[in-house]
């Protein structure tokens, strides 16, 4: 997976970039003012540069955490746009996605820490 870390990042950012402009803009028929445009572009890139060093230091299961965090993140932001009434429900989707990719990150670096301490603590074999 080290070999793939430039792509994988790049394309869990186009597709972060992408869920998120088709959400906002088509879901929730809001106008793409120019600062709404940098933020999706700036958590678009943020996803993508965490997907991809999480790759580049070869931390296959703390990928598949985050990259299963980001996805159950869209899935509840689009569920409360299409299916939640009134004002709350933009910003109850925008904090579902942000709150469940940082908890992804964060329980990524949580369990590949203990499978480095746990390799680490078994004596080595000769």
């Amino acid at each position: 997976m080290n070999a793939n870390y430039k792509t994988l990042g790049v394309l869990v950012m186009s597709i972060t970039l992408f869920l998120l402009l088709l959400g906002v803009g088509v879901l929730l028929d809001q106008p793409l003012t120019t600062s709404n445009v940098v933020t999706i572009i700036a958590y678009g890139l943020a996803a993508g540069l965490f997907a991809g060093a999480l790759a580049f230091l070869n931390l296959k299961i703390g990928v598949i955490i985050f990259l299963i965090g980001l996805a159950i993140g869209f899935f509840e932001m689009f569920r409360s746009f299409l299916f939640a009434s009134g004002e709350f429900g933009d910003l109850a989707g925008l904090l579902s996605l942000f709150i469940f990719t940082a908890f992804g990150l964060v329980l990524a670096v949580v369990v590949e820490g203990i499978r480095y301490f746990i390799a680490k603590s078994k004596p080595p074999t000769t």
